[in-house]
């Protein structure tokens, strides 16, 4: 008897036995109520490459999406929306994110009119000025202050938050004209959380930013060999910026005065203990109501920052797990991913960017 071995989908995408990938890349045609009303066929010979780069308001995009003559007329990209995803060898599918028209030129060509456009992920809706003022009195809950600005645009069933007990210790209000994503994250940054993002699903995440110690589980891991493109691991020190102290203090004036500290391990090369002085980053937020919130507000800016003391880039092949802001462990250190893309073609590589974390 014949026994055939198939390989799980952890296997198939972890090259864990697995020789050969065989993926297949597609996307589903949306209405603006995220109904399926079709298929969306691109240029073969010109696949589309999806970026997520966390740092960004809206961190995630397509580029270079070219559909072919006899196509363009059935989308409108005004309403219109696109699902990508991928589908492994087995028949697993993996969805890679929701988007928006964000570009549609239509080149006209003599056998028909053609496209060549871009997209950008859900946070645009958010992303956009707000027509009224905006305000929460004091004691009001920061998520729950923030899931109202949200609600107005975006249906609760597309929205995942973790509840929070945070307060404000001030009022807080906002003019005509504010960003509603800025807004938002401002909440985010009272909380300690992540800036908002939507997820490869759709759903719009509001998460607590997660905490780096030795037991720290990383979403995904990366090895020698294996899954590594040879030869393309890259890094760079920012010895001379690279912040080793993070501040937030409560800015409205009103009430005690609320700081809150987070030095970088000492294990970290550019530490207060190795450097021999502080590197400080300090920003004010304005409702802090405790000095433990204070400490959560200074510990994500740590996360977050745009000067690492350590980055490094590499390639791999095509991995549809990722996500925003995911901890990785490359080469047995800790990581958390600020950038990925995927050109969706079968074999093409898949890029990554991370920043060191210490813990």
């Amino acid at each position: 008897m014949t026994v055939t071995w198939a390989p799980t989908t952890q296997q198939i995408l972890d090259l864990d036995g697995v020789n050969i990938r065989a993926d297949r890349f597609g996307a589903e045609l949306l209405s603006k109520d995220l109904e399926v009303i079709g298929d969306l066929e691109w240029d073969a010979d010109r696949p589309p490459t999806i970026t997520n780069d966390a740092t960004q308001n809206v961190p995630r995009s397509v580029q270079s999406l070219y559909l072919p003559a006899g196509t363009v007329d059935d989308i409108n990209p005004v309403s219109d929306r696109a699902r990508f995803y991928m589908t492994l060898q087995n028949g697993e599918r993996f969805d890679l994110g929701v988007f928006l028209w964000a570009v549609d030129k239509r080149p006209e060509r003599p056998w028909g009119v053609e496209a060549a456009s871009s997209m950008v992920d859900q946070c645009h809706i958010l992303d956009q000025p707000m027509s009224t003022s905006t305000g929460q009195n004091k004691g009001a809950n920061i998520i729950v202050a923030a899931l109202g600005l949200i609600f107005a645009l975006i249906p609760p069933e597309r929205v995942t938050w973790q509840p929070s007990s945070a307060g404000l210790s001030a009022p807080v209000a906002n003019q005509p004209g504010a960003n509603r994503l800025q807004v938002v994250n401002d909440y985010m940054a009272k909380a300690g959380y992540l800036p908002v993002y939507f997820d490869r699903h759709g759903q719009l995440i509001l998460r607590d930013a997660p905490e780096i110690t030795s037991t720290t589980q990383p979403d995904h891991v990366y090895e020698l060999g294996g899954r590594i493109i040879a030869d393309s691991i890259t890094g760079g020190d920012d010895l001379l910026d690279a912040h080793n102290r993070f501040v937030a203090y409560e800015s409205s004036g009103q009430g005690a005065a609320v700081v809150g500290r987070y030095d970088i391990p000492a294990i970290a090369p550019h530490s207060i203990a190795n450097r021999g002085f502080p590197v400080t980053r300090v920003e004010s937020v304005q409702g802090l109501q405790t000095t433990a919130q204070a400490v959560r507000a200074a510990r994500c800016m740590y996360l977050t920052d745009g000067k690492p003391y350590r980055t490094k880039e590499f390639s791999s092949t095509a991995d549809p797990r990722h996500d925003t802001w995911d901890i990785v462990r490359l080469l047995g250190e800790l990581y958390i991913e600020t950038r990925w893309s995927m050109t969706l073609r079968s074999g093409e590589p898949m890029a990554h960017t991370v920043r060191r974390l210490f813990q």
